[in-house]
């Protein structure tokens, strides 16, 4: 089986919290010149979340190495890499998991690795704006493809213990 490469888009990123951050500045203005205190602390809040949503903004890269056994998840943020690795054995079940409402046509869908000791880990994690991640079949299509190199894995591991 081939490795399996996929990339986050950080100017997605970084373009909701450019919107995010214009939206708290106009309320703001307009509050300010209302004096409704409400709006001003929702302006300013808003603004503030637009400005850490900017800087919070990574590159992140995930590999699937089926001959290595391995997902290996890198973060690049403000010239700094942070990296996890995740071996095949670790990795008991893959779920779906999604964030937000099909109501307000804004959805997430991230796949969900549920790893041995309990702890769960978020890959594709919503936010990150992977190509496909607001498309349940999609992800439904990763959670297949990761499944297959779990189980070439095990497949592998159970021809070794029979042989």
């Amino acid at each position: 089986m081939e490795p399996w490469t996929s990339r986050s888009r950080p100017s997605r990123q970084r373009g909701w919290a450019i919107g995010t951050a214009a939206v708290g500045a106009v309320l703001l203005v307009i509050a300010v010149r209302s004096h409704v205190a409400p709006a001003i602390l929702l302006g300013a809040l808003l603004m503030a979340l637009g400005i850490a949503g900017w800087y919070g903004a990574a590159q992140e890269v995930i590999e699937v190495d089926p001959a290595a056994r391995h997902v290996t998840v890198t973060q690049h943020r403000l010239g700094r890499t942070a990296r996890r690795v995740i071996a095949f054995e670790q990795i008991e079940r893959v779920g779906i998991g999604y964030l937000g409402r099909a109501a307000n046509h804004v959805t997430f869908y991230y796949l969900v690795l549920h790893l041995s000791g309990g702890p769960e880990y978020s890959l594709f994690a919503p936010g990150r704006f992977y190509e496909g991640s607001s498309d349940r079949s999609t992800v439904a299509g990763w959670r297949d493809r990761l499944e297959r190199y779990l189980e070439g894995d095990r497949s592998m591991i159970e021809d070794v213990a029979v042989g």
